[in-house]
């Protein structure tokens, strides 16, 4: 049933291990990124302007082109401050959602005041790319663990009443089967129906899922209802379900 599939599926990913590491060491390659970019930044910055290199000899300073170099040391310098601050990168300690935001932040910040050329001439365009790239992910990842911590895990009030929909149903099509002309179908119908009534026995009595699953075991029979009538359609989730009657 697409419908139960669906909601154990979500379930499953809510508390599922594996995909909550996966999001995490996500988050932690945005991390190291930026904090990359900034260090990059800063490495340019010190290294580049740094009074030493004034002792090359005119010739040397020449061969490495000093000057231009230590144009790229501005940049870098002018970049930090716009882009980095006095806090650098301790934003990558908060949490989800507020370093998703400072992120989108400093990214549009960049395209806003055109800001992109420069740093590509001071860190190459590789990084930028992967940053803008990765920024497109972690907002999807955010927007998907707001969904899972808005949605009340334990309540499955929609999809019992599909199920229930469905039992009554089923329990309407075996019944049907029953023919006063063919004593021996009842026989049929009861053990059909038989798996019903011991589950809400058990459910009713307060027993475990071990129990049931026990006292069902070789009770289920398989039944090829594809006679009876075409079944209307099920109830839609959004929709109130009239209350089933008791198996």
């Amino acid at each position: 049933m697409e419908v139960v599939d669906a909601a154990l599926i979500g379930r499953f990913r809510e508390i599922n291990p594996q995909v909550l590491a996966s999001e995490i060491e996500f988050d932690r390659a945005a991390d190291v990124s930026w904090v990359w970019l900034r260090k990059l930044l800063e490495g340019w910055r010190d290294v580049l302007s740094h009074p030493g290199l004034n002792a090359l000899p005119p010739a040397l300073q020449a061969t490495v082109d000093l000057p231009a170099l230590r144009v790229r040391a501005k940049q870098a310098r002018s970049l930090h401050e716009r882009l980095f601050g006095a806090d650098g990168t301790a934003w990558v300690m908060s949490s989800f959602i507020e370093q998703s935001q400072t992120m989108a932040t400093i990214l549009g910040m960049i395209e806003a005041d055109g800001l992109r050329k420069d740093l590509e001439a001071v860190v190459g365009p590789a990084l930028p790319l992967l940053l803008t790239t990765m920024q497109v992910h972690y907002e999807d990842m955010v927007a998907e663990r707001m969904s899972r911590e808005n949605r009340p895990g334990d309540d499955f009030r929609e999809l019992r009443t599909q199920l229930r929909w469905r039992i009554d149903h089923y329990k309407g099509a075996v019944e049907s089967l029953a023919d006063p002309d063919e004593p021996e179908s009842y026989d049929i119908v009861n053990r059909a129906l038989r798996s019903l009534v011991l589950i809400n026995q058990r459910m009713s009595a307060g027993g475990t899922s071990e129990e049931i699953d026990e006292s069902l075991d070789g009770d289920f029979v398989e039944l090829d209802l594809s006679d009876p009538d075409e079944p209307d359609e099920p109830p839609q989730l959004s929709e109130e379900a009239p209350a089933p009657v008791e198996a």
